[in-house]
């Protein structure tokens, strides 16, 4: 299940990236790779919520901006 829903993510972050994005996607992996324990893979598993949280606050932010 949880690679599923790490498949799910990953698509969704590359979607996000080809819409425009990117910064938002890298700037909230790199900040959630910080809420994961280095060494215990909890970097890499908090790295892809925190891409997509970045994702959905940049597009809450620029629908705000229209």
């Amino acid at each position: 299940m949880e690679f599923l829903l790490g498949t799910i993510a990953v698509i969704f972050c590359i979607a996000m990236a080809l819409k425009g994005y990117l910064a938002a996607v890298v700037i909230g992996g790199f900040l959630g790779s910080f809420l994961g324990v280095a060494g215990f893979g909890g970097a890499v598993s908090g790295m892809i919520p925190g891409a997509v949280i970045g994702a959905i606050i940049a597009v809450s932010i620029s629908k705000g901006k229209t």
